[in-house]
Formats: C-alpha cells, sequence, structure tokens
C-alpha cells in the first residue's frame, strides 16, 4: 500500500485538540496557529508534519514534544471498509492520529491590605506565584509601572522606582512570593495592572493579573472658566475659579497664584491680591465644607493665543499637593491679523539646515484702511530686529511684510529658537493698536553627516594576496552636502590599482559609490589584521568625519567588524592612523578641499 493512498482522523479527549476527521494522506490543516501535515509509504507507520518539524510515529506508539504528545492509534487498512475512499482507480485507506497539548499552569494571586486605599496610607501587595503543573518554567518575570501620585515604600523595583521580580526558574510544584508597599503621595485615579510572564521550551507565555483600583479623591474641587475663550482687540473677559474643601472634619490650607499673559490688562479683580508681573495671589483657610469664587476681569492688546495659569498648593491633615491648571485664550484680530509662516511644516530641524521665514498681516475688515503700520521680526539668538513700515493697509488685504532666511547653527544639545513678529498701526480716527505673534522651532545637534559602507573581496583575505575594497556613502544630512573624501592605510600595504580619494556632492538621504581601489597584503605582513580608515570632509564642517574598517585574515579570529563611527569635533592634526602621520594626511586633504571649495561659494 502506497502512503499518498492512506487517509487520516484525529481523536480527542478533554484538554487535547479538538478537530477530528479523516483525512487523506498528503492533506493539511490547521490548529491552534500550528500547521499539521500527514503523509508516508506504508501502513504500519506515518510521517506526521507539526509545524516545521516531522515525526515517525509506527502504529501503536507515540511522540513526545515539549508541548504536545503525538500519537498513531489507528488504521483503517485492511478491511474497515467505512473508512475507504476510491479516487482515479486507486483504494485510499484512513488511520487515526491523537495530539495531547501540554500546557504549563502557573497560577498568580496578587492580594491587597485594603481594599479601598486611603490618602497618605500604606498599601501592601502580597503576590504569589505557584507552579501547579508538570513542567519546570524559566525566567519568570513580574512587572508593575507605578504612575505619578504614587511611592514605592518597600518592595522589588527597578532604576524607574517600578515594581520589577523575576526568577530564574520555578520547579514543578513549587510556590513563590513577595511583597511590595505603596503610598498615595497625592490625590490620584489610576489602575495599577501588572504584567507577569514566563517561558517554557522557549516559548513565552502571559498570565493577566486584574487590576487594582487606586483611587483617592481629593478634598480639593476647583472650577475655573472664561467668560469667552475668544476675544477681540480692546474687548473685556473675565477669568474666574472657584474653591471648594470637601471635606466634611478638616480644614484645608490653601495657596492659589495666577498671572495675566503679557499684552493683557487689568480690569478689576475679586478676592484676590495682586503681586509682581502681573500675578495675582490668594492664602486662605477654607473650613469644612466652605467654597469661594475668585475673578480677573481684563483686555487685550495682543492677537494670537495666550494661557492663563492657576497654581494651587494645598495642605490638608499634615499632607501637602499642588495642581496646576492652564485656559487658554485667543485673540481675534479683527482688524490687522498677524502670522509666521516657515518654508518647511517640521517642528524640529538640525544644525547647518536652513529655514525661512515670512511674516504676514492681513486686514480683515471690509471697509477700514489701516495707516502707520511698522512692525519688526526678531530672534533673540539668530538675528536682530528686521523692521518695516508703510502708510496704509487697505481692507481684505494679506501683506507679505518680512521675509528673513536663517541658517541654524550647529550645537552640541537642543535648544529652541523663538521668532517674535510685532508691532503696531492706526486707525484713520488715530487710535492705535497693537498686534504681536510668535512661534519656535527646535533645533537638535548633528551627531552625523554621512554614512559610510566598507565591502572587502575576499571578506577575510590571506597574507601574499590581494583584497579589493569597496567604499559607498550615503548622505544623512538634512540638507544638500558637498564632499572630499579619501582611504588611509599602513604603509606596509600596497595599493596596486583603484583610486582611494574622491569629491562630490549628494542630496538629502542619497547614497552614491565612492571609490574601489586593491591593496597587496605582503606574506610577511605582521599584523593580524588591517584597519583602513576612511575620512570625509564636509564643506563648511571644520574637521572630517572618520570611519574605521577592519580586515581579517583567514584563519584569524575576526575583531571589530562592525564598523564604527568615530566623531570629528576633537581630531587634532596631531594624530595618527594606522602608523602615519594625521598631520601629513590631513595636510593633502585640506589642499584638496581648498582646490573645490570654491565651486561652492
Amino acid at each position: 500500500m502506497k502512503w499518498w493512498m492512506l487517509f487520516v482522523t484525529l481523536i480527542f479527549v478533554p484538554s487535547v485538540f479538538a478537530g477530528g476527521g479523516w483525512y487523506y494522506a498528503g492533506d493539511t490543516f490547521t490548529e491552534d496557529g500550528i500547521l499539521y501535515s500527514v503523509d508516508g509509504s506504508d501502513y504500519d507507520k506515518v510521517l506526521f508534519g507539526a509545524g516545521k518539524t516531522s515525526y515517525i510515529i509506527p502504529l501503536g506508539e507515540c511522540v513526545k514534544t515539549a508541548f504536545a504528545e503525538y500519537c498513531y492509534s489507528d488504521t483503517a487498512y485492511p478491511d474497515d471498509e467505512s473508512k475507504v475512499k476510491y479516487a482515479s482507480g486507486h483504494k485510499y485507506y484512513a488511520y487515526s492520529i491523537t495530539i495531547n497539548t501540554f500546557t504549563p499552569e502557573i497560577i498568580v494571586t496578587r492580594t491587597a491590605s485594603v481594599a479601598t486605599p486611603e490618602f497618605g496610607k500604606d498599601v501592601t501587595f502580597t503576590v504569589k506565584i505557584e507552579n501547579e503543573g508538570d513542567f519546570s518554567v524559566e525566567n519568570v518575570s513580574y512587572f508593575e509601572a507605578i504612575p505619578e501620585g504614587l511611592r514605592v515604600l518597600s518592595g522589588p523595583t527597578n532604576v524607574n522606582g517600578s515594581i520589577s521580580y523575576k526568577l530564574k526558574a520555578l520547579p514543578i510544584r513549587k510556590l513563590d512570593q513577595f511583597e511590595y508597599t505603596i503610598k498615595a503621595v497625592d490625590y490620584a485615579s489610576t489602575s495599577l495592572t501588572p504584567s507577569f510572564a514566563y517561558f517554557y521550551a522557549g516559548k513565552e507565555f502571559t498570565v493577566t493579573i486584574p487590576a487594582y483600583s487606586f483611587i483617592i479623591d481629593t478634598p480639593l474641587e476647583v472650577t475655573h472658566t472664561l467668560s469667552s475663550s475668544t476675544l477681540n482687540l480692546g474687548e473685556e473677559g473675565t477669568y474666574t475659579f472657584t474653591i471648594k474643601n470637601k471635606d466634611s472634619t478638616e480644614d484645608l490650607l490653601v495657596k492659589a497664584t495666577t498671572k495675566l499673559p503679557e499684552g493683557f490688562k487689568r480690569k478689576e479683580v475679586q478676592g484676590l491680591a495682586p503681586a509682581d508681573n502681573n500675578k495675582y495671589t490668594l492664602e486662605k483657610t477654607f473650613t469644612p465644607g466652605e467654597e469661594a469664587t475668585y475673578s480677573l476681569t481684563y483686555t487685550t492688546e495682543y492677537s494670537g493665543n495666550s494661557e492663563i495659569p492657576l497654581d494651587i498648593f494645598s495642605t490638608i491633615n499634615g499632607f501637602s499637593f499642588e495642581k496646576h491648571y492652564v485656559d487658554t485664550i485667543t485673540a481675534k484680530a479683527d482688524k490687522l491679523n498677524p502670522d509666521i509662516k516657515f518654508s518647511s511644516t517640521r517642528s524640529s530641524f538640525r544644525g547647518g539646515e536652513k529655514l525661512t521665514i515670512q511674516a504676514t498681516l492681513e486686514n480683515v475688515n471690509k471697509i477700514t484702511t489701516f495707516k502707520n503700520i511698522n512692525g519688526y521680526l526678531n530672534s533673540p539668538d539668530l538675528f536682530e530686529n528686521v523692521n518695516f513700515e508703510h502708510e496704509s493697509f487697505p481692507p481684505e488685504k494679506k501683506f507679505t511684510e518680512i521675509e528673513k532666511a536663517v541658517v541654524f547653527p550647529l550645537a552640541n544639545e537642543t535648544k529652541n529658537y523663538r521668532f517674535l513678529f510685532k508691532g503696531e498701526y492706526a486707525t484713520p480716527s488715530g487710535e492705535i493698536y497693537t498686534y504681536a505673534t510668535e512661534k519656535s522651532v527646535t533645533v537638535d545637534p548633528v551627531k552625523e553627516e554621512v554614512q559610510i559602507t566598507t565591502t572587502f573581496t575576499p571578506e577575510h583575505p590571506e597574507k601574499g594576496k590581494n583584497v579589493t575594497v569597496n567604499v559607498n556613502i550615503k548622505n544623512v544630512f538634512g540638507e544638500y552636502i558637498s564632499y572630499s573624501a579619501h582611504d588611509s592605510f599602513d604603509i606596509d600595504l600596497i595599493k596596486i590599482g583603484g583610486i582611494n580619494f574622491a569629491e562630490g556632492s549628494l542630496e538629502r538621504d542619497q547614497g552614491a559609490a565612492l571609490y574601489t581601489y586593491q591593496l597587496e597584503i605582503p606574506e610577511n605582513y605582521t599584523e593580524s589584521e588591517i584597519n583602513l580608515t576612511t575620512s570625509v570632509l564636509v564643506k563648511g564642517d571644520p574637521s572630517p568625519f572618520k570611519f574605521i574598517k577592519t580586515i581579517t585574515f583567514t584563519g584569524v579570529e575576526t575583531q571589530q567588524q562592525e564598523q564604527t563611527n568615530v566623531t570629528t569635533q576633537n581630531t587634532t592634526a596631531t594624530q595618527t592612523t594606522d602608523g602615519v602621520d594625521e598631520e601629513n594626511k590631513q595636510g593633502f586633504f585640506t589642499k584638496l578641499w581648498s582646490t573645490i571649495k570654491g565651486w561652492f561659494e
């Protein structure tokens, strides 16, 4: 009987794969994400495939793996006519396979010392990990992030202050447990949901642990509102906030601070004490259930978005906590509307990149022509005031008043640059209005401008033979660059062909082949490996970027196979590479660059 004439069935018991049915040899089926197959060439054994592994299973026997037991339990051959199928003149018999699956039984329980947490009170959690199955598991890990407002007092933690507990292994029928204690240091509303995982036979398993609700309602209730989130220039608005002590037994000491934004003028204050820099303060002890309301009435001379902050510091039962609130007001310029536009939509740049800034004004009035318009654009760390002025501004017109291009300087750390567009204009009756708006961008340090990839043929050459070196370059800088490059190596090596220097230019993210050359390695070469140094000078940079690639000879243990990018900011003319005086190489390189740098100026 031929194997391809057999037919298969799956017989299942509790805790065994479900599926079943009779299958022809050569058929495949999937259970729990695993692909199974049946094949063979004789009735007394079967070729059974589970995933990427195949097993020859004799009739009446089983094969056991880490996750399952596969058994060839029965066959229709030779006289079970109920499990025979005829096709294309052939008689096909069936046989039965049983699949018993194994899964580790890891039980994780977490109990809390209190069902409902209280502010400033400790909550201790006890975690029990028990292996109730028949298999030892490995790399057991319990992790729980601790959110803001809670603090770990004791227990296994990592450098971030989160709970982290690990076991190398948990044997069969073993129990392990640990504890940790948390206290609320602020009024919080969160759920603590840990993650738990372990490995068995190289496969990761997880256990879901119910969340613990860590909800502590604050006795301080703060509401804050704006009479309107949008204003016209000169229009009045009111900011109001209310404080209430919800505690029924304890006094609540509250200190509050708020501030009007730049360009806002105070009209009326209720219940707050004025302080410096347009600030207003409050210090009051609220008795149980007491509630009070405070307000600021104002006008604005600036258009655009402005923020009113409210900082609350309070103490109750000896515990202190802080809260911060922000409300945003949009001042509409129903007269002249200022705007700053960038030539790029990105909010972050790198040193050396160029950006064009346009300062525009729009007269949204339909009938009024304004006069004596003036103003300036500046960025304190990039350029001084760029001024403009003109006599009139017609209705429903929009003009670009200033256009300024900047190149961001190279820096060793991230920096923010602010652009302010500000000025004045007058109505036909002589009323003076002020406008102002600003935008900012982030400039990150340039860590590298190019990437170099060096390959060898053969990869591990022999002494006394030749090696071919191929060098490729890619521009990873934000803009177009011009460059000059050359390779240097040990003076005992002989270049027998090709070139090891080049110059050119690349668009952003563009790559290119630099050069190819051949080296002859003398038979008496004393080193076990060769270091090749690719130096790339990008126009505008004071010193070259350097990339070192190591060739290891056949039979010698590989060292430093990965390409190393060596920063050049501290490179000096007296450094050496591969025994060659770097000052001489730099002199050549500098001369080479001097020849081509005029092309780009």
